[in-house]
């Protein structure tokens, strides 16, 4: 006889969720002059952080923010 709190079929036991590892996209290049100021442009399906150097570029998190797919993404 089974519990008043246990489902008619038993307990099922979770899937185990496999969460896939984030791709990296690296560039190396050389600059011979001094540089006073650069623009780094970025897409993403999703969120992503941005390393120059190994130094995280910019302080904000969850960048870019809420976006809808249905009217930006085609």
């Amino acid at each position: 006889m089974r519990a008043a709190d246990e489902p008619p079929y038993g307990k099922i036991a979770p899937a185990p969720i496999e969460i896939p590892s984030c791709p990296y996209t690296r560039k190396s290049f050389t600059y011979d002059k001094s540089l006073k100021r650069a623009t780094l442009y970025i897409t993403a399906l999703g969120l992503y952080e941005a390393y120059l150097n190994g130094k995280r570029v910019g302080d904000l998190r969850f960048v870019p923010g809420w976006t809808d797919y249905a009217k930006r993404v085609l």
